[in-house]
């Protein structure tokens, strides 16, 4: 049985790659707070249109890209336990105000692709899937930890949120 779907686009769909400097290199930044032309993700849909659309849908599903240089998304491969050390993994915000991390049972999301876990100087992708209730997406913003070391750079790829 075929799965019907509708789609809602980000009104930005990416955010090139760039170095983003902040106050301290030991913390979460997020990517909203990283200066004036930035701000939570919006999507081109009327704000009551997209409560009617959770409504009456089950589950949403969307994807986030992270290009990388120098910096660690999910997995850090230069930790004692490297991939599977995901302490310092990116904190996706909900549109409920959750924070979505890599391995909380109930507010995650998947690691289809982590290649930004060896800080390259090449640059390299990280892809994340949000998969929930309808009522979680879209995503909002994003954090990523230590975001702001002087090497690194990375850039956001926004997919469309999908509600069936």
């Amino acid at each position: 049985m075929d799965k019907r779907q509708t789609c809602i686009k980000p009104q930005i769909l990416r955010f090139k790659l760039a170095s983003y400097p902040i106050a301290s290199q030991t913390t979460y930044s997020w990517f909203s707070s990283l200066g004036n032309s930035f701000k939570r993700f919006e999507y081109a849909i009327p704000h009551e249109q997209l409560t009617f659309l959770k409504l009456l849908s089950n589950e949403g599903t969307q994807q986030l890209s992270v290009a990388c240089q120098r910096q660690a998304v999910v997995g850090d491969a230069s930790l004692p336990n490297g991939a599977t050390d995901r302490r310092n993994a990116a904190v996706l915000y909900s549109d409920n105000d959750n924070e979505l991390k890599a391995d909380d049972h109930v507010y995650n999301y998947s690691v289809l692709q982590d290649d930004c876990q060896y800080k390259k100087s090449s640059v390299a992708e990280t892809k994340l899937e949000v998969t929930s209730k309808s009522h979680r997406l879209p995503l909002r913003d994003v954090a990523l930890h230590s975001l702001g070391v002087m090497t690194s750079q990375v850039g956001l790829s926004i997919g469309a949120v999908c509600f069936s």
